[in-house]
């Protein structure tokens, strides 16, 4: 029988196998026919082993044994000579620490541990299969044993060590047909199984797809590992999505996983990138194929590659938008765009300007018959990315007065999500830069966090990128400069975290706030602003995990000050008072 997998017939008739039948002596045989010496060798081998009396198949071998001329006096030597009492002696061991007062619980799971790692330690794949094949037992007690944890957990550790063990692809099949394969927690294991890798696939898709846009980053994440572990997952995640992408209703949800997929395979460094577009279908446009294939080679826009996609795309029949949505060609888009060391000739920003402002605006609908194009918003949203360009590109562009002067068109144009994302760059850029020191301490540096916050304002989906970023600038090691304009700066950046609170991104910022309080990391006044700037925005009702974050930074010695206020009204006071409250509250509901 072929050993790398289980056919349909054979697993049916494994699982359908009779009541184990204890094996007779063959009576259509003469026992003359048989060697006997070697059938009485052979037993006397087994009767031999270490406790074979209490093996469970002993009395097929006695008869066969004394059907071949064996002595009864030399069986009952040759048992009892190897008699060692194992199991009597765990039975004594047992009843001792029953005695001594160790809970039955506790017992058990030592004894099934140890016999965890005896079998680890001992399994035989090719005897296991042969005994499982060749004398056709019944499956009852596999199916015994799946039913607990601890048991799966154990065919995982062997599967995923003897990937070509039939009695571990049986069992992990069992596991999954039973609905345990949510459980399997080892990738390796996952991914040698195709049943249970498709089921594990579908359920991640259905679990990202009900939670929609509040799903876990552990859900995306579980996926990701899952179909970056071998070439072979990769493809069958992504050309199961793609086909998923035109037969439900939340596709931006199966292109999200889609693009997470890659990236996540691109940070792991796998070459992913041509995998991509033929799933997208690129390879059916040779001129995009080999521009974006430039593009990304290099890993930059250069101006021949950006001609050839404006071309095409400024055509009567532009190629799919979803090639140019590629999030890594997005990404140098803006990057390029909003840079303000790089000075680009006004031919190569405008096309810039349209392939941008055409991935993000244009709305592609696909039917059978034709694909219709909605290109209603993508002159006003060229328009609007060309005018912010004008602004932030601007000679006196880091001058206080002018970026005033602009602040009102800067706020109006960052409604638009791709003018937020361009501005996180493009402050990123400026207030990493070397010179940013020099204007620190004027009103221009306030203007770049406000034109954040304004960011947070409009767009939730920007809160991680400006979160990160603003840890970036805290963290951010201003050498040779004044120490209290540098304090003075990252109160403000404390500001923004707290105007990040109050927009909703709140158990991030919490974190990492109790994180810099346990290792240290920040100065003590800092940490008091923010206490301070949260107690002011926070009102009651509190959920759980925000008062288990948040009660600790509040009863810190670092805010002390804060909590010594003999006024009822204070914010301090009030929120200690609900969360004795609530405590109490708790502890009689849970009685």
């Amino acid at each position: 029988m072929d050993t790398e997998d289980l056919s349909d017939n054979e697993y049916e008739s494994y699982y359908n196998a009779g009541d184990f039948q204890e094996e007779q002596p063959d009576n259509d045989h003469n026992a003359d026919d048989e060697d006997t010496m070697t059938v009485i060798e052979e037993c006397k081998r087994k009767f031999s082993n270490d406790d074979s009396v209490m093996e469970s198949d002993l009395i097929v071998h006695i008869r066969k044994y004394i059907k071949a001329g064996g002595t009864p006096e030399e069986l009952v030597q040759l048992l009892s000579d190897h008699y060692i009492g194992e199991g009597e002696v765990a039975n004594a061991y047992i009843k001792w620490l029953q005695d001594l007062g160790v809970k039955d619980e506790t017992i058990n799971r030592t004894c099934v541990e140890h016999l965890r790692e005896v079998v680890i330690s001992k399994f035989d794949p090719a005897k296991a299969d042969s005994l499982f094949i060749g004398e056709g037992k019944n499956v009852t007690w596999l199916q015994d044993m799946i039913a607990q944890p601890f048991w799966r957990n154990l065919f995982y550790c062997l599967a995923e060590r003897f990937p070509d063990c039939l009695v571990c692809k049986f069992a992990v099949r069992l596991i999954s047909d039973a609905g345990y394969q949510d459980d399997i927690n080892n990738i390796s294991t996952v991914c040698q199984h195709l049943e249970l890798f498709t089921r594990q696939l579908q359920s991640c898709v259905h679990s990202v797809i009900a939670k929609g846009p509040t799903t876990s980053s552990a859900d995306v994440d579980n996926m990701i590992n899952m179909a970056c572990h071998t070439e072979h997952g990769y493809l069958c995640c992504q050309f199961f999505l793609r086909i998923l992408l035109y037969d439900i209703e939340n596709s931006h949800l199966i292109r999200f996983l889609m693009q997470k997929i890659e990236s996540g395979a691109i940070s792991r460094g796998l070459a992913v990138s041509d995998i991509a577009m033929i799933v997208n279908g690129v390879y059916q446009y040779t001129n995009v194929n080999a521009a974006v294939n430039n593009i990304f080679s290099r890993n930059a826009l250069d101006s021949t590659d950006v001609a050839t996609l404006y071309e095409v795309y400024s055509g009567d029949e532009p190629p799919p938008i979803e090639i140019i949505r590629h999030p890594r060609f997005l990404d140098l888009l803006i990057k390029r765009l909003f840079d303000p060391d790089d000075k680009i000739d006004a031919d190569l920003k405008s096309k810039l300007c349209f392939l941008l402002a055409y991935a993000v605006s244009v709305v592609e609908t696909i039917s059978e018959t034709q694909t219709l194009l909605n290109t209603d918003d993508l002159k006003s949203t060229t328009n609007v990315i060309g005018r912010t360009l004008d602004i932030i590109s601007h000679a006196d562009c880091r001058s206080s007065n002018y970026l005033l002067s602009e602040i009102g068109n800067l706020y109006q144009y960052i409604r638009y999500p791709v003018v937020g994302r361009g501005l996180i760059n493009w402050v990123d850029c400026i207030v990493s830069s070397s010179s940013f020191f020099n204007y620190m301490g004027d009103s221009t540096a306030l203007i770049y966090l406000a034109i954040l916050d304004e960011i947070c304002t409009h767009h939730p989906l920007q809160h991680p990128t400006t979160f990160n970023l603003l840890i970036k600038f805290l963290e951010y090691e201003y050498n040779n400069g004044d120490i209290m304009l540098i304090l003075r700066f990252k109160r403000h950046i404390i500001e923004c975290m707290v105007h990040l609170v109050s927009r909703g991104y709140v158990v991030p910022v919490l974190n990492y706030i109790r994180k810099c309080l346990d290792t240290n990391s920040m100065d003590n006044s800092l940490i008091r602003n923010f206490v301070s700037g949260v107690l002011d925005i926070i009102s009651p009702p509190y959920t759980p995990i925000f008062i288990e974050l948040f009660l600790p930074l509040l009863k810190s010695d670092v805010c002390i000050s804060l909590r010594q206020s003999q006024n009822k009204d204070d914010p301090a006071v009030n929120f200690i008072d609900y969360c004795e409250t609530y405590k109490t509250s708790a502890i009689i509901t849970d009685h």
